[in-house]
């Protein structure tokens, strides 16, 4: 706690240090150290930035620059976190489901992309399946839950590994905000494209980046391309937005020529491309 005579240098000391602890216990996930109400907020757009953007007084320069440095450091360590597609298969799971006759749940249980199934059966047929998980298959691996009253309730499986649908949509919220910030902040730079139908040719040459985590590089542009002008070349694609893809970051060169192609395909083929030069991508 500041008290009112505080002087100006001091306080600003004393605000750096308490926000970049409560920044700290955030980024860590320390839970025990923060309050309820925060323990799912990004520290660097829920708190950072804002300090940073509320401070005016030019005796709080210093202050404001040590916490560009710190927004900085976190948005490019975001930027560079591009997580591995999880498989949620179940082999040894799936093996008892199909011993009970149970193809459905066997189906749902090998897939390594499905978290969760729906399941329309009888009280009697939902009380077997309950029973199949709860004492045939090992604890904490599928939860059973019935949604539904009547002749429309149903049973709702779930992978106990899996991400909830919400905790996704969270993550993928505050990565792209990470990136907006990265624009706004003249590191990065966005596109907003048009392009052609599915069949025709971006006239890209494209390579993988494996100093810079694998990322897509656009080495050039050839002269006859229909993005001629419109994108640079020397840049690596950090992500995509588009209707038909949603908010991506590709993983790979793999990755990126199937959502290029995926929105070519589409209705709607507008796409928001975010690109770094080379050489800033790191932190």
């Amino acid at each position: 706690v500041v008290g009112l005579t505080t002087k100006p240098m001091e306080y600003y000391a004393v605000l750096a240090a308490a926000v970049n602890l409560v920044a700290a216990n955030l980024k860590e996930k320390k839970t025990s150290m923060l309050s309820w109400s925060d323990k799912g907020k990004d520290y660097i757009t829920d708190l950072l930035v804002p300090v940073h953007d509320a401070i005016e007084n030019e005796m709080g320069n210093s202050t404001k620059e040590e916490l560009m440095r710190e927004i900085m450091t976190g948005l490019l360590e975001s930027a560079n976190q591009t997580e591995a597609a999880k498989n949620y298969a179940m082999p040894a799971e799936a093996e008892i489901a199909r011993k009970a006759g149970y193809s459905d749940v066997q189906k749902f249980l090998l897939s390594p992309t499905e978290t969760t199934l729906e399941l329309n059966l009888s009280k009697s047929g939902r009380m077997a399946v309950h029973r199949l998980i709860d004492y045939q298959m090992s604890y904490n691996k599928v939860r059973h839950s019935s949604v539904g009253a009547g002749r429309s309730r149903y049973l709702v499986l779930t992978k106990c590994d899996a991400e909830s649908p919400s905790d996704v949509r969270i993550k993928k919220e505050r990565k792209e905000k990470h990136m907006e910030l990265l624009v706004k902040f003249n590191t990065y730079q966005k596109f907003a494209l048009t392009l052609p139908p599915k069949g025709t040719k971006l006239g890209l040459i494209l390579k993988t980046n494996k100093t810079l985590g694998n990322m897509t590089e656009i080495v050039d542009v050839v002269e006859n391309s229909p993005l001629m002008n419109l994108i640079p070349k020397d840049v690596c694609i950090v992500s995509l937005k588009a209707g038909a893809i949603g908010f991506v970051q590709p993983r790979s060169m793999k990755d990126t020529v199937e959502s290029f192609g995926k929105v070519q395909a589409a209705a709607s083929k507008q796409l928001e491309m975010i690109v770094a030069p080379n050489g800033t991508t790191s932190a």
